[in-house]
C-alpha cells in the first residue's frame, strides 16, 4: 500500500520528478479539509494513494456557519498559524486508522480478537505468553469478556448524539436511528469512535446493507448525518454469567500441547496393560519397517553430499520422515532438509510447528561477503588454561571428523566468513562457543517464526493434568521421572553444502602462539540458524514419541523430561532408548539415570514423591541456589556491581523466579533493575537490602506446590467508592464467585474519613486509586484460605489499580506498598492470579462498595476489621534486616 500526502495546492504535485515517479502507478486522488476532522482551520490536504478505502477520507468544508467557525490564517502570536496545523487532528487519525484496518481485513488479514477465548487461533504467540508467562500489561491481550455486550451504530444529527460515557440513561430522539434498534442508551454506554468515514449521505442514512458513502460537507454541520458507534454494557448478572463460562487465561493446562494432552488422557483412561501392549505393537511395527527401509536408506544416503553422509551415517532419514508423516506432524519436511544440511546464514526456513514471529535480518548476505576479509581475527583470552581447554576441544572435534583443517587463510576465498571461537567455563568444564554475532553471520539471519520449547510451566502443567485425569482415588498416581540428554546435539546435524564457505572458525593455539583456521561440517554452537534447525528436529522427535508411543515427555532444547507411572517405568525406559537408537540419535551416557521420584532438568528439581496425594513440588536445584547466592554474596562483600554484571545477575535471577511461576522477588528485582539503569557501581543500602531479599527467597522459600486444585478457578469482583463531604466517605466491596455455582461470599464496608485518608498519598484529597487497591488486598486477604493453590481472576473497574497489580508498580510509595502486600498474599497462597477489567456498570461489587444494604443473592456476608487491614496493607515489605527483606513475614 502506498500513500503520498502534501497540501492540496502544493507545487510538489506538478514537479517533473514526482510526475515521473507516479507515471505508471494506478493511484487514487483524495482531497479533505482538516476542519472536517476536528482541525481549527480549513487546511486542504491532497492524498495520492493505492488504498481504495482511503477514498472515504474525502470530506471538504462548504464554508463557515454559525456552528462551524475557522481560526484565521496569518500570524498567531509570535509564529505563523500554519505551524499550528502540521499535526493531524486526533479524529482524522482515528478515521484513517479504521479505514486502513478495514482495507487489511478485505485483503485477508485477521480481525482483532474481542476476548481471550478467541486468541489461541488468531494470535498463538500472545496466547503462549499468556499461558506460560506473566500477565502482559496494557492492551497486548484482549479482555477475558468483551467490555460491551454489543455495539450499536447511531445515525443522525451530530449535535443530538451524546459524547463520552453516559452517567445516566439517555433516551434517543426520533431523529437519531439505532442499528440494531434501541430506544434508550443505558447508563455506562460509551461513545467508541466519532465516525468511521466522516459522514454519510442523507439518502443512505437508513441503508444497513451498504457501506456509508462520504458526502461533501462539514461533519459539524447540523444538516449532516453523523455515524457513531456506542458500546452497550452488560448488566452485572450478564457479565458474571459470561465470565463464569470463560477459562482462566493463565490456566497452566493451556500451556500443554494438544498432542501431549491427548496422550496423557489416553494413558490415564486406558490403563497400564493397554498402554504397555500398544507400545509393544507400535515398536514392533516400526522396527520391522526400519528393516524394510535399509536398502532405501543406503541409496538415499549415497545421494547426499559427502560431508552429510559422514555426519548422518547413523541416522535413518527415510524412517524418520515416514514416522513424522504417520504421526501427522505438521513439519514433516524437516527430514528432507536435515538430509541436505542447514544453512547458517540468510533466511531461516519456516516451520508450521512453531509460532509465527517475523524477525528481519539487519545485514544483507551480499554486504557480509564484502566485509568478510576484515572480520577474521582471534587472539588469546588472557587465560592460558582457558585457551588450552578451547583448543583441546577443537582438536577433539577434528579427530571426530566434525572439522577439517587447519587451513591457510590465503587459501580462503575473499567472500568466505571466519568466526572466532572462544570458551566459557561451566563448572570445571569448558564450553567452546563460536561468535557468529561478531562475524555478523547472525545479522544476516531472518525468520518467519520463533522456536517453541517446553518450559518448566509446561512440564509441571502436564504432570498436574495427568494427576487430574487419573482421579483422586486412583492408586496409579505414583509417578516417577527421568531426563534424557542428546549427546553433542548440534554436532549430529550437518551444515548445507552452500554454507561450508561460511563455516570456518578461527581459534587461538596457545602452544604455537598463533591463530588457526578450521572448517566445520556440523552445525556450530553460537549460530542463530543452528538453534532453529536443531529445535525443529528435536520437536519432531518429541512429537513422534508422544503421538505414536504415548510417551509423556517434554522437550527443552536437547533435554527430554519423561514422566511415568511406577509400573511402566522399566518398559518406558527401554522403549525410549530403543526409539533413539532406531532413529540413530546418541544420548549422553555421562548423564544416564533411572526413573526416580525426583528429576533434575532446566536447573530445577521436580519432586514427584507426593504425587499419590496429588502434589508436585518444584524448586531450584541446590547447585543453582549455591551459584546465585554465591554471586549475591560476592556483590555484598565487595560492595560493587557494574551494569554488565548486574544485567547478567538479573537475567539469571529472573529465570530462577519465572521458572516456578511466582511473584516473589518482584520488588527486589525492580530495585536491581533501577541500579542497572542508573549506571552506578556502588551498592547502596536499598540495593543491598534487595539482594538479601533475593537471596532469602532463593535459599529460604519452600518448594512451589502444584496440586490438582490448580484446576479450580475462583472469581473475585472488587470496587471502591469515595464521596467527599460525608461522615463515611469511603467504601469498599467485594464478591467471591465460584463459576457454575454463583456468589459464595460478600463484604461491604464503609470507612470514616480518617480511615480513608490513611490510604491517601501525600497531597491527595481523593484516594480512590488507593481504595481500589485496598479493596483487592482485602478480598484476597479475606478469602485466601479458600483460594490457596487455585486459579483466581480478580475483576476491577479502576484502570490505575489494574495496571499497578499487573506490573507490580505504583506511581506513589503508599500505592506501592498496597501493590506489594497484595501480591505477597498471592505468593503465600500459591495462587495463579489474573487481573481483569470490568465496566463499572457491569461490576457486581459496585453496590456493596457504596453501602447498599440489599446484598441478597451475593452469598454469606463477611465483616472486616478495617483498621487492622489498613495497617497490614500499608506495612513496608522492605523493613530492614533479613526477616523484613523476605517480603512474606507479615502475610498470614
Amino acid at each position: 500500500m502506498t500513500s503520498v500526502e502534501n497540501p492540496g495546492r502544493s507545487f510538489m504535485w506538478l514537479t517533473s520528478h514526482y510526475r515521473k515517479c507516479i507515471d505508471k502507478l494506478p493511484l487514487w486522488r483524495t482531497f479533505f479539509h482538516h476542519c472536517c476532522y476536528g482541525g481549527q482551520r480549513a487546511k486542504l490536504t491532497q492524498l495520492h494513494h493505492s488504498v481504495p478505502e482511503l477514498c472515504n477520507l474525502s470530506l471538504t468544508c462548504p464554508g463557515e456557519s454559525q456552528t462551524h467557525v475557522h481560526l484565521p490564517w496569518g500570524r498567531s502570536g509570535n509564529k505563523w498559524a500554519t505551524s499550528e496545523e502540521t499535526a493531524y487532528p486526533i479524529p482524522l487519525c482515528q478515521v484513517w486508522a479504521s479505514l486502513i484496518c478495514r482495507q487489511l481485513v478485505e485483503f485477508g488479514a485477521v480481525k482483532p480478537v474481542s476476548c481471550v477465548a478467541e486468541m489461541s487461533e488468531s494470535n498463538p504467540h500472545i496466547s503462549a505468553r499468556v499461558a506460560l508467562g506473566l500477565q502482559p500489561r496494557g492492551r497486548k491481550v484482549p479482555p477475558l469478556v468483551p467490555e460491551f455486550r454489543c455495539v450499536v451504530q447511531l445515525q443522525g444529527p451530530g449535535h443530538q448524539i451524546p459524547s463520552g460515557k453516559l452517567e445516566q440513561d439517555f433516551l434517543l430522539p426520533p431523529s437519531v436511528k439505532s442499528v440494531p434498534p434501541l430506544a434508550t442508551l443505558p447508563v455506562g454506554s460509551r461513545r467508541l469512535r466519532a465516525c468511521e468515514s466522516g459522514g454519510i449521505r442523507q439518502d443512505e442514512a437508513s441503508s444497513s446493507d451498504r457501506s456509508p458513502t462520504v458526502q461533501t460537507g462539514c461533519a459539524n454541520d447540523p444538516n449532516n448525518v453523523a455515524l457513531v458507534n456506542f458500546g452497550i454494557p452488560w448488566t452485572p448478572d450478564e457479565f458474571v454469567q459470561v465470565a463464569s463460562s470463560a477459562k482462566h487465561p493463565k490456566d497452566l493446562i493451556n500451556g500443554v500441547p494438544s498432542v501431549l494432552r491427548e496422550a496423557v488422557t489416553t494413558i490415564a483412561t486406558k490403563g497400564v496393560a493397554w498402554v504397555s501392549a500398544h507400545r509393544v505393537e507400535q515398536m514392533r511395527r516400526w522396527v520391522d519397517r526400519a528393516r524394510d527401509l535399509e536398502e532405501a536408506e543406503t541409496l538415499a544416503r549415497e545421494k547426499l553430499p559427502e560431508h552429510c553422509q559422514n555426519v548422518l551415517r547413523h541416522k535413518r532419514l527415510c524412517l524418520f520422515e515416514e514416522m513424522l508423516v504417520a504421526s501427522e506432524y505438521s513439519d514433516a519436511k524437516i527430514a528432507n532438509e536435515m538430509s541436505q544440511g542447514f544453512s547458517i546464514g540468510g533466511h531461516i526456513p519456516a516451520s508450521p510447528a512453531f509460532r509465527k514471529k517475523l524477525t528481519g535480518a539487519t545485514l544483507a548476505v551480499s554486504d557480509l561477503r564484502k566485509m568478510a576479509p576484515i572480520l577474521r581475527s582471534a587472539q588469546s583470552s588472557g587465560d592460558p588454561e582457558l585457551d588450552k581447554a578451547v583448543y583441546d576441544s577443537t582438536e577433539e572435534e577434528l579427530r571426530k571428523g566434525w572439522l577439517w583443517g587447519p587451513v591457510a587463510e590465503s587459501s580462503l576465498s575473499n567472500t568466505s566468513s571466519v568466526t572466532r571461537r572462544f570458551g566459557v567455563w561451566q563448572g570445571e568444564k569448558c564450553r567452546p562457543i563460536d561468535n557468529f554475532k561478531e562475524s555478523c553471520l547472525n545479522a544476516t539471519a531472518s525468520s518467519e517464526d520463533t522456536i517453541t520449547i517446553h518450559t518448566a510451566d509446561c512440564v509441571a502443567a502436564a504432570i498436574s493434568y495427568r494427576l487430574h485425569e487419573l482421579g483422586e482415588d486412583n492408586p496409579r498416581r505414583v509417578l516417577a521421572a527421568k531426563a534424557w540428554d542428546l549427546r553433542k546435539a548440534y554436532k549430529q546435524l550437518p551444515v548445507s553444502e552452500d554454507s561450508l564457505r561460511d563455516s570456518y572458525l578461527c581459534v587461538y593455539d596457545p602452544d604455537a602462539k598463533q591463530t588457526k583456521i578450521f572448517g566445520q561440517f556440523v552445525m556450530p554452537f553460537g549460530a542463530r540458524a543452528s538453534v532453529h534447525a536443531f529445535c525443529r528436529v528435536a520437536s519432531g522427535i518429541w512429537h513422534i514419541a508422544v503421538a505414536t508411543f504415548l510417551v509423556h515427555w517434554s522437550v527443552y532444547f536437547d533435554d527430554y523430561i519423561c514422566v511415568e507411572e511406577s509400573l511402566l517405568c522399566s518398559q518406558t525406559e527401554r522403549m525410549v532408548e530403543l526409539y533413539f537408537q532406531l532413529l540413530g540419535w546418541e544420548v549422553s551416557a555421562e548423564k544416564e539415570s533411572s526413573f526416580d521420584s525426583a528429576a533434575v532438568a532446566l536447573g530445577l528439581k521436580f519432586n514427584l514423591a507426593e504425587t499419590k496425594l496429588g502434589i508436585l513440588l518444584v524448586e531450584n536445584t541446590e547447585k543453582r541456589k549455591r551459584e546465585l547466592c554465591g554471586a549475591i554474596d560476592t556483590v555484598l562483600v565487595t560492595g560493587v556491581l557494574s551494569a554488565g554484571d548486574g544485567a547478567s545477575l538479573r537475567g539469571r535471577l529472573i529465570f530462577a523466579e519465572n521458572q516456578i511461576f511466582g511473584h516473589s522477588g518482584r520488588l527486589h528485582l525492580r530495585v536491581l533493575s533501577e541500579h542497572i539503569m542508573s549506571g552506578k557501581k556502588t551498592v547502596d543500602a536499598s540495593l543491598g537490602q534487595a539482594l538479601k531479599g533475593l537471596k532469602m527467597g532463593l535459599c529460604g522459600n519452600k518448594p512451589k506446590r502444584i496440586t490438582t486444585r490448580v484446576h479450580q478457578t475462583w472469581h473475585i469482583y472488587v470496587d471502591a467508592s469515595f464521596e467527599g463531604g460525608s461522615d463515611m466517605p469511603g467504601g469498599i466491596g467485594g464478591v467471591l464467585i465460584l463459576p457454575d455455582f454463583g456468589p459464595v461470599s460478600v463484604f461491604s464496608e464503609q470507612m470514616e474519613l480518617k480511615q480513608a485518608m490513611a490510604l491517601a498519598r501525600e497531597g491527595s484529597k481523593n484516594p480512590i486509586y488507593e481504595l481500589e487497591c485496598f479493596a483487592m488486598f482485602c478480598g484476597l486477604k479475606l478469602w485466601i484460605p479458600t483460594l490457596e493453590s487455585c486459579h483466581v481472576i480478580v475483576f476491577t473497574d479502576n484502570n490505575g489499580s489494574l495496571a499497578s497489580m499487573i506490573s507490580g508498580k505504583s506511581v506513589n510509595p503508599l500505592g506501592q506498598r498496597l501493590v506489594d502486600n497484595t501480591l505477597a498474599i498471592l505468593d503465600a497462597g500459591n495462587v495463579v492470579c489474573w487481573f481483569e477489567r470490568v465496566n463499572t456498570a457491569s461490576n457486581i461489587a459496585d453496590k456493596p462498595s457504596r453501602g447498599d444494604d440489599d446484598l441478597k443473592g451475593l452469598g454469606e456476608r463477611m465483616h472486616l476489621d478495617i483498621s487492622n487491614l489498613i495497617s497490614e496493607a500499608t506495612m513496608p515489605i522492605l523493613q530492614g534486616g533479613e526477616e523484613g527483606a523476605s517480603g512474606m513475614s507479615h502475610v498470614a
